[in-house]
């Protein structure tokens, strides 16, 4: 049985070595960078100069690059050392760069499998055609982007591993960043390429990686030193102890001549047992650099890409990948001195260089400037302002307004000053009443003026003031229907036996609602409905709450807040005189307002103040005179 097994497994050898002596697939894990500063085979992702060539070429020798291992464990070094030299070059258009690769084999020498041979090339090897974008650019952001795609092209003339037979193509993503001057890349990627059966596995598709860290010093960062890995595995066979995997590790260091020509020397180590991987390899690279992409200023910029050589890049967000110092954001805004905003002042430099509204903003280098409102609603203030770089700063203008007066001359019907008449404008209400004939600053504009004296009509009317004029308005009063205590002087009118009021009392409820507009400190009122002694109690009661909830429902219909309002219907109950005659009878039919608290009282919320124990109220600002009446 055992040898039953054996010999079947030296048929099923011999048949996979029959198909030729020696496998026929690509070996070449090593394969330069086109154009990669600081690396030897880790792909970064700058491109080389805009619109022109780019050449590199590398000469490198590798010890026992393949070694083939049959069923039984027997080594064969199908290349026992291969010396090439890699010529590339790249043209770079926008963002894509073009390359082509092609290696030469100066020596390349090894075993055959079956016959034990010793083998000796010297050729071409398999040309690669290269195309990689540059998705990001680190200049903008700090950390690169950019994918490779590569195919090979038919060109190989020797018969050991070096050439495939078939289509490879490689895809790749490479990913790059710089940390102050340390500099670190990565790259990953797959190869798809023709399925070769050995004894141990089957060689075709590949993942592959690379990743490098490199320290660049010196003048101009033309010197440095780099480490570099390198990771290919098969997808049918990955595991780090057989024959799919590949694994370097290379120590390299580069120096330039004259900025011009950059000299790179690398000696690499093989890791793993794969059968691509060589026991050591040293790696000898010549390129040819363009001036430009010396970085002059040390900003990070390259030269060819930098707009600005000899002065660095400010990095404050704003164009970072010119090359050139930013201009900085000024915002402007002008305050008035109680530090309110100001939208509608116009700004402007005193050279005329810049000019916007109150709230707007304007890009400068570093320096100094002077600012200034050019709006003749205010008094002018130049301001200088110091500029300073890599930072957006706000600007304010402090600015004063240049004002217009107002000055208010009340008078009655008789063309006589009423002394005591007081006025506010624009909605101010219960306080910063102006005596009559005084002249007050004004900011210019339209305002709404109003007038209160004891004894006449609340006066309300629109004035336009202008700036540096003081505008005199003249009023005539009339004579009022309510105090501003509310006493009412005439009679509230209600339809007959009804609780509707009559049109002709409007005028006096107008009155009454204005007062408490403009007098907010008055914080309750009770208006109290009361009827004489003729009909049955309990319709008088109705009546006299449905009169006094009609007067109540009339102020809030012209603004009055309802919680200031409560309406109690006290029927017959509370007589003020005789109901035995007709005078007494129309005295007894009445609405009384009570104010029941001002700002700062203290009430519950039936408008009841508070009382202590022996029964006292402990405060109550309505007096008697405060009660007033509307009769019907």
């Amino acid at each position: 049985m055992i040898l039953t097994l054996i010999l079947g497994q030296l048929a099923l050898a011999e048949d996979i070595i029959s198909q030729g002596e020696t496998p026929l697939f690509n070996s070449q894990a090593f394969r330069p960078a086109i154009d990669s500063h600081h690396f030897i085979w880790a792909n970064e992702t700058e491109l080389g100069l805009p619109s022109a060539l780019n050449y590199r070429s590398t000469f490198s020798y590798a010890s026992k690059p393949v070694v083939y291992r049959d069923y039984m464990g027997n080594e064969t070094s199908l290349l026992s050392s291969v010396t090439q030299l890699d010529l590339a070059a790249g043209y770079t258009q926008g963002r894509i760069r073009y390359g082509l690769t092609a290696p030469v084999i100066l020596n390349a020498k090894g075993e055959s499998v079956d016959a034990n041979q010793t083998l000796s090339e010297v050729g071409l090897g398999e040309a690669m055609a290269d195309v990689k974008i540059q998705l990001v650019d680190r200049h903008d952001h700090r950390m690169g982007l950019a994918v490779n795609a590569r195919s090979s092209l038919p060109s190989s003339t020797l018969e050991s591993p070096l050439g495939t037979q078939g289509f490879m193509f490689e895809g790749e993503v490479a990913l790059d960043a710089h940390f102050g001057e340390t500099v670190f890349v990565a790259n990953l990627g797959h190869r798809h390429q023709p399925e070769i059966p050995t004894e141990d596995v089957t060689w075709g598709p590949q993942i592959f990686g690379r990743l490098g860290y490199a320290v660049p010093f010196g003048e101009d960062q033309e010197h440095g030193i780099g480490l570099e890995g390198s990771y290919a595995g098969l997808y049918s066979d990955m595991s780090w102890e057989d024959n799919g995997v590949s694994a370097e590790g290379m120590l390299s260091g580069w120096f330039s001549i004259h900025h011009a020509i950059q000299v790179r020397a690398g000696v690499s180590k093989g890791f793993a047992t794969g059968m691509t991987t060589p026991d050591w390899r040293g790696v000898l690279a010549l390129t040819v650099i363009h001036k430009t992409e010396k970085d002059t200023d040390g900003d990070g910029i390259v030269d060819h890409a930098d707009e600005c050589i000899n002065v660095p890049e400010d990095v404050d967000g704003h164009m970072d990948s010119d090359g050139c110092p930013d201009p900085t954001k000024v915002n402007v805004l002008v305050m008035d001195h109680l530090g309110h905003e100001v939208r509608d002042a116009h700004w402007h430099s005193t050279d005329d260089q810049f000019s916007g509204p109150g709230h707007s903003s304007f890009f400068m280098q570093s320096g100094t400037i002077e600012l200034d409102v050019d709006d003749d609603k205010y008094y002018p203030n130049p301001t200088t302002v110091v500029v300073r770089d890599q930072m957006e700063q706000n600007v304010f203008l402090e600015v004063e307004l240049v004002m217009g007066s107002l000055e208010v001359i009340v008078k009655d019907e008789d063309d006589n000053m009423i002394p005591d008449a007081t006025w506010s404008i624009d909605g101010i209400k219960g306080a910063l009443f102006q005596p009559t004939g005084s002249v007050v600053p004004l900011k210019p504009g339209a305002h709404e003026l109003v007038v209160i004296a004891d004894g006449y009509r609340m006066l309300k009317e629109n004035v336009v003031v202008e700036a540096q004029k003081t505008e005199v308005v003249h009023l005539k009063a009339s004579k009022t229907l309510v105090t501003r205590d509310l006493r009412i002087l005439d009679k509230i009118y209600f339809k007959t036996a009804s609780h509707e009021i009559d049109a002709r009392s409007h005028i006096l409820l107008d009155e009454v609602a204005d007062i408490l507009d403009h007098y907010p400190l008055i914080e309750l009122v009770h208006i109290e409905g009361h009827t004489d002694s003729q009909g049955k109690d309990e319709y008088n009661k109705k009546l006299s709450q449905a009169r006094a909830d009609e007067v109540r429902s009339y102020l809030i219909e012209k603004g009055i807040e309802p919680e200031r309002l409560v309406a109690i219907g006290y029927g017959e109950e509370r007589p003020i005189d005789t109901n035995d005659t007709d005078e007494g009878r129309a005295k007894n039919r009445r609405v009384i307002f009570e104010i029941k608290g001002r700002h700062g009282d203290d009430f519950d919320a039936d408008g009841n103040h508070p009382v202590n124990e022996q029964g006292d109220v402990i405060q109550n600002n309505a007096s008697e005179s405060e009660k007033t009446e509307v009769a019907e």
